[in-house]
C-alpha cells in the first residue's frame, strides 16, 4: 500500500474516533476531601498497632462495600450508628501471633473476643490488605484495600477502602 493511502485511512479512522468519542471532556469536576480516611499499621515489638483516622470526622468514614438494596438499609443503619460509636480515631493493636502473611502482598490479622474500637464493644477484629491488580486494555491498575472488620451480636461490619497503590508506602 502506498503512503497517502494509508495516511488517508488513519486520517478517515481518526476522524470517525474523535466523532464518537470527544478528545476534551468538557465541565467534569471530581472533588474528593484529601485526606478522608487514613489507616496506618506499625510493629512495636510483638505487637502491631492499627490506627485508622476519619480526617473529615465520622460522617466521611466508609461503612459499606457492595451492592446497595432496599434489604440492606437497616444495616447500613447501623453500621451509621456503629461508626458514630467508635468515633473518628480508632487505635487498636494486633499481638504479632495474631496476624499472618497469606501471600507476598496479603496480611490478615484476627483477635477474637470482646474488644473496644473506639467507643464500640465488639466481639471480634479482622484486618485484611491486599495489593489488588486490574489489566484492561490501557494497562495494568494496582490497589491497596484495606478492610477493617467487626462482629456485633454474630453480623459482621466493614469498614473498607480502597486506596491507588501510590498512596501507600511501605508496601508489603
Amino acid at each position: 500500500m502506498n503512503k497517502c493511502v494509508l495516511i488517508f485511512i488513519f486520517l478517515t479512522l481518526s476522524s470517525l474516533t474523535t466523532w464518537a468519542y470527544p478528545s476534551k471532556i468538557q465541565n467534569l469536576t471530581c472533588i474528593t476531601e484529601h485526606p478522608s480516611t487514613s489507616y496506618f499499621f506499625d510493629l512495636d515489638e510483638d505487637e502491631y498497632t492499627l490506627n485508622v483516622i476519619h480526617h473529615n470526622g465520622v460522617n466521611y468514614a466508609p461503612i459499606y462495600d457492595g451492592l446497595v438494596t432496599i434489604a440492606t438499609i437497616d444495616y447500613l443503619k447501623t453500621s451509621v450508628e456503629n461508626i458514630v460509636s467508635i468515633g473518628d480515631r480508632i487505635d487498636f493493636k494486633f499481638k504479632t501471633s495474631d496476624c499472618l502473611r497469606l501471600e507476598k502482598n496479603r496480611i490478615t490479622c484476627y483477635k477474637s473476643g470482646v474488644s473496644q474500637l473506639g467507643g464500640l464493644k465488639v466481639e471480634d477484629v479482622y484486618f485484611n490488605v491486599y495489593e489488588n491488580s486490574d489489566s484492561s486494555t490501557y494497562g495494568v491498575f494496582k490497589d491497596v484495600r484495606i478492610s477493617l472488620d467487626y462482629r456485633i451480636n454474630k453480623q459482621i461490619f466493614r469498614m473498607p477502602m480502597n486506596f491507588p497503590a501510590e498512596n501507600c508506602s511501605n508496601r508489603f
